[in-house]
């Protein structure tokens, strides 16, 4: 792998700078907004391959011991000011359409080339780099068309934000596709965590079941996601919902007319009793959450939250 790790074969890139303040660089980055890019990335990569269902799996473990031992030599070598070490990781395994060294010079902007996001329903790439700069580093591996891709990202010692190389671009074997992937195809995504160490399991699952954006892919009966946490089986996650009001569930269930041209439909549920105020917009159960194709986000109406009924019905 040491001649693989030439720096002449290391390609940099540039990263949309505005993009990456807003949604990274204030207030740094948390699982909050990791695990979304991840998911979705993954959401996107199965609708692609054309697939009637998916799978998607989160990890959260302590990092492969051989990985991480070539990367702290390699940033080493390339002199880059990526993180050389880390007790916690993150990976996020599907069985989508796969990755091979074409598609990743593509879609995570090869000399700043920007991703092609045809055909795709989410931001296939773009948030990831950023994702990977924030945290220090990380990998994606991919199988496709019997070919296997291994592609390391780091922050640049030089002018450009972020670089990366291809340390392994080979055809697959059968014991890759069969252990690694079982459809032949599929891609792995390793997150470092920079954090010393991530929230309780308890915290995680909560975490991950709330999230706003994941509501789409959790309530998609073509997609399973599963979650692994240390010392426990894996886990199916599902979309936790409020306790219905028995007597009045459903408020309002219709379309409406926006602009001229432009329906929305809207649906308001009541629960039995109030749902209770989370800190994080990300993990709040109740609100108004607005959806778009495979998209969804979260509008707080903070100047209705105290009045009374508020707490317990949700829109979308």
């Amino acid at each position: 792998m040491s001649q693989l790790l030439d720096p002449s074969l290391v390609r940099h890139g540039r990263v949309n700078g505005r993009y990456f303040r807003e949604n990274f660089a204030q207030g740094g980055i948390d699982l909050v907004q990791i695990v979304p890019e991840l998911v979705t990335n993954a959401d996107s990569a199965i609708a692609v391959g054309g697939r009637a269902s998916g799978r998607i799996v989160l990890r959260f473990g302590p990092p492969d011991p051989g990985f991480a031992g070539e990367w702290k030599r390699a940033m080493r070598r390339l002199r880059a000011p990526g993180l050389l070490e880390w007790r916690h990781e993150l990976r996020c395994s599907d069985d989508g359409v796969g990755m091979d060294a074409v598609a990743v010079d593509q879609r995570l902007g090869a000399l700043g080339v920007t991703p092609d996001a045809s055909g795709q329903r989410g931001l296939f790439g773009r948030g990831l780099r950023d994702v990977w700069l924030a945290q220090g580093g990380g990998r994606i591996e991919g199988v496709r068309d019997g070919r296997l891709v291994e592609s390391w990202f780091f922050p640049s010692g030089g002018d450009d934000p972020y670089a990366y190389v291809h340390v392994r671009d080979e055809e697959a074997s059968a014991a890759a596709r069969t252990e690694l992937w079982l459809e032949g195809s599929g891609t792995r995504i390793t997150v470092p965590l920079s954090a010393a160490r991530p929230p309780a399991n308890a915290r995680l699952r909560r975490l991950v079941g709330q999230l706003v954006q994941l509501r789409p892919v959790l309530e998609d009966p073509a997609r399973e996601l599963w979650l692994e946490l240390p010392g426990e089986p894996a886990q199916l996650v599902t979309l936790p919902a409020p306790e219905p009001d028995p007597e009045r569930p459903l408020l309002f269930d219709d379309e409406i007319d926006v602009i001229a041209g432009v329906r929305a439909q809207v649906i308001v549920r009541r629960a039995a009793e109030p749902i209770p105020l989370s800190p994080s917009r990300a993990t709040r159960l109740g609100g108004l959450v607005i959806r778009s194709g495979r998209a969804a986000h979260e509008t707080t109406l903070a100047g209705h939250e105290g009045e009374p009924g508020t707490r317990t019905s949700t829109a979308r």
